[in-house]
């Protein structure tokens, strides 16, 4: 919050400026017509009065190009701030549902998941969280290691004397557990990314 209040305060200090800026631009023209008659005239006070005239149009300038700049950097500086949230989030449901996939992975070896089960509604929000606020190539990532996981974890297992049936399950197991780790590997570049440029 307080830095809220204080691009408040630095913004109505700006407006304030250029309102006076705005003023002092309409009659220093006239103080101009005013002081060029008495410097013919050869009153030395109009030089004097017409240097301050320019040095404080001049002044007046760089304090414009000096806020617009100091504007410039804040703008900057909130565009990052909200970047490194926004990653810093990715981060963590990345991370989130790398940790339920190989918990719902290691939880259902030997047993089928139901699909009511607190487990299983987790980790479906988890992906549905990802496909809000992930760039669209680790969406469709999220969604084949979420597809993987599942087809393992759903499928019935209660038949373990068939070596058909277990050699699927293994191979199941393994085929998730392997886009688990591509999408840990991809996911990592993603942040990695922003903290190299």
């Amino acid at each position: 919050m307080e830095s809220d209040s204080l691009i408040t305060i630095h913004s109505l200090l700006g407006n304030i400026y250029h309102g006076v800026v705005a003023i002092l631009t309409m009659i220093l023209p006239l103080l101009e017509k005013a002081v060029v008659p008495l410097v013919s005239a050869g009153v030395t006070v109009c030089g004097t009065l017409g240097g301050v005239y320019w040095a404080q149009k001049g002044q007046i300038k760089l304090k414009i190009i000096d806020l617009d700049f100091q504007r410039e950097n804040i703008k900057r500086e909130e565009k990052i701030k909200r970047d490194k949230e926004l990653v810093d989030e990715r981060k963590s449901k990345y991370t989130s549902f790398i940790n339920k996939a190989l918990h719902m992975n290691q939880k259902y070896i030997y047993d089928a998941c139901d699909p009511s089960s607190q487990d299983y509604i987790e980790f479906t929000i988890i992906h549905n969280e990802l496909q809000i606020i992930a760039p669209q190539s680790i969406r469709e990532f999220a969604y084949k290691v979420y597809s993987s996981v599942n087809e393992y974890i759903l499928f019935s297992k209660n038949h373990q004397n068939d070596l058909i049936i277990m050699d699927t399950c293994d191979k199941l197991r393994h085929e998730s557990i392997k886009k688990i780790a591509l999408f840990q590997a991809f996911t990592n570049k993603d942040i990695i990314k922003y903290y190299n440029d």
